[in-house]
């Protein structure tokens, strides 16, 4: 602990430390006989740094605990780092009989509206904290946001904190959203015209905003950006000033923010500490719980909906979402993530956004999905599974994918509509645990990016445009009700009775098979645009035919996995694991099968798999 204090002391510099410790060893001195402490036996035990937030005149008081034998010393020291002399007032210097009062700073600086620091004077922020600082942040600068709901102005904030905005783009790949400067720099921009960067001298309290880009590409706005700047502004100047203290020569003038949450240097912890902070706390500023919940119940009774969780209500979710980001001046993804930290879990359900499209609401019973748990999944990532995961081929057989969910092959639980497309019923969509596999997502492992709880949500969210790449596997969960698995059984036991009736040869195989399903060669040819003659040939094995054509023969009589698979094995073919297209032929030969043929090949076409 001797080195934290060296390094605290140091940071302080000879004016400032010297003056704090000078000032310690005159009230030491002073009280010298009323505590009965030798000063030389003092070691220092912790340090401890807060910071007070959420005003104009930002000060840190240092925490000191003090030992010495069986003694218990504690000091107060107040350093004002906005005067240019520094003045610092040791408060209290008193003895504790025990640790009870060191125990209890935690609690009494947080009723004071204190935040605890790091080492590098970083805030240190837990969940239960945001939403209190978000209101000490706007009591001071946007308080008129607490009054009633109703939109922040950015630029009006950021005037108030005497902050200026300078709109340019900053990078080429539109990967840097925005940066701010706690001292004069002459940083590189980039020109749209010229196709090049170029100096721009930049004063201290400037943040530079590029219009192009946004963080987690669709989460964040314009006006987002403008308060993520204020935010850096208004918590990290004394780390980004000890950092460049500790640092002279590196000219760190800016903190530049990128598109997927992370910094420019990404072994850099203390800027992705910082940078982690503001982008977690600008929904908090931007929607301020009290006030969000109070707009997101009046929304919801206008849509005769209570602020009460029910099994209907993720159906308006789509509307209340889109209200509460034109009201609050946010994206759609950063409404539907406010709500769900706000309580209102059904909004997880609304605006999945799979395979180009959005998927339609759905929802299931609070606590049936965990934080790290989805319904909806890709197709690549379906197609992937289903070939890796034996555990969990195993779990969809009796599942069909429909609409980016394995849903359990039931009438009551999928159907066709006008066009013959399959889609999930009612039942289907507002009962996803009852009726859906469920899989756990993750950031796949990139160290450019930080495994922030803020940046798992927004791929939890499953929106559209954010720049994370996902990682889906299949818990061992079982779904089913025992009425349910009975009816998968019986399903079994009648596919089982045709396979186990399947020759071993692949045309007497095929025979079969059309016997069963009642299906002439000349029907087959019509259903596939083959000529009767070609599918004779396959048939009969007179020339070889491809994997794809045979794939389409069998989607084209929607057989069921349990027949196509093995009768692919019978003729000599093999979808290969590491072959992306076979990846995906074998998720609709398993899970698709029974969409019509027109169908999947548009599937597969879409996905750089066509059968063709």
């Amino acid at each position: 602990m001797r080195n934290e204090r060296r390094d605290l002391a140091w940071y302080y510099g000879e004016e400032i430390g010297g003056r704090l410790w000078r000032a310690l060893a005159r009230q030491l001195a002073n009280r010298k006989t009323q505590l009965g402490v030798d000063e030389d036996a003092l070691a220092l035990e912790d340090v401890q740094v807060w910071a007070e937030l959420g005003a104009p005149e930002v000060f840190s008081v240092l925490d000191l605990a003090l030992s010495a034998q069986d003694a218990a010393l504690q000091v107060r020291a107040r350093v004002d780092l906005t005067s240019a002399s520094f003045p610092v007032q040791v408060e209290v210097v008193a003895r504790a009989e025990d640790a009870k009062e060191m125990q209890d700073y935690a609690a009494y600086f947080s009723e004071k509206g204190l935040v605890r620091l790091s080492a590098g004077l970083v805030p240190e922020l837990g969940e239960d904290d945001l939403d209190a600082l978000a209101e000490r942040l706007l009591a001071a600068y946007y308080p008129e946001a607490l009054e009633k709901p109703r939109r922040v102005d950015a630029h009006e904030m950021a005037e108030r904190m005497g902050l200026a905005i300078k709109c340019h783009r900053i990078a080429a790949k539109q990967d840097i959203y925005g940066e701010i400067f706690f001292a004069e720099a002459e940083p590189q921009l980039f020109y749209d015209n010229r196709k090049a960067y170029s100096k721009n001298f930049v004063k201290s309290k400037t943040m530079v905003v590029d219009p192009t880009a946004t963080y987690m590409g669709e989460v964040g706005t314009y006006d987002g950006t403008i308060v993520h700047e204020c935010l850096h502004w208004a918590l990290h100047g004394q780390a980004m000033a000890l950092r460049r203290a500790q640092q002279p020569d590196s000219q760190e003038s800016a903190i530049c923010c990128r598109v997927d949450g992370g910094v420019a240097n990404p072994d850099d912890a203390v800027l992705l500490a910082l940078e982690n902070q503001a982008n977690t706390l600008v929904p908090h500023v931007q929607m301020p719980l009290a006030q969000f919940r109070q707009r997101a119940n009046a929304l919801l009774k206008g849509h005769n909906q209570s602020e009460n969780w029910s099994r209907s209500r993720c159906i308006v979710m789509p509307s209340v979402i889109d209200d509460l980001a034109d009201f609050f001046g946010v994206s759609r993804q950063a409404a539907k993530l406010r709500l769900i930290e706000a309580g209102y879990v059904d909004a997880a359900g609304a605006y999945v956004y799979i395979d180009g499209r959005y998927l339609p609401p759905h929802g299931w019973t609070p606590g049936a999905l965990k934080e790290n748990e989805t319904f909806s999944i890709p197709a690549e990532e379906a197609a992937r599974l289903l070939m890796e995961d034996a555990d969990f081929a195993r779990a969809a057989q009796g599942y069909l994918y429909v609409d980016g969910h394995f849903v359990l092959d039931d009438p009551r639980y999928v159907g066709r509509d006008h066009s013959g497309e399959w889609h999930l019923t009612e039942a289907a969509y507002l009962n996803m645990e009852r009726y859906c596999l469920k899989f756990t997502l993750s950031v796949q492992d990139n160290s450019t990016v930080p495994h922030t709880r803020y940046a798992q949500m927004c791929l939890l969210s499953q929106s559209k445009g954010i720049p994370l790449v996902a990682e889906y596997a299949y818990p061992d969960y079982n779904t089913l009700s025992p009425s349910e698995q009975t009816e998968l059984r019986k399903r079994t036991e009648a596919i089982m009775g045709i396979i186990n009736e399947l020759p071993n040869n692949f045309t007497e195989a095929w025979k079969l098979i059309l016997k069963r399903f009642n299906i002439s060669q000349a029907e087959l040819a019509r259903r596939t645009n083959y000529s009767e003659a070609s599918i004779g040939d396959t048939i009969n094995q007179n020339r070889h035919a491809s994997l794809e054509k045979v794939i389409t023969m069998c989607l084209a009589i929607n057989l069921p996995p349990e027949i196509s698979l093995p009768l692919l094995q019978k003729g000599g073919y093999h979808l290969k694991p590491n072959n992306q297209a076979h990846f995906l032929y074998y998720l609709v030969l398993t899970s698709k099968y029974k969409d019509s043929l027109d169908k999947n090949k548009k599937f597969l076409s879409e996905h750089n798999a066509p059968l063709e």
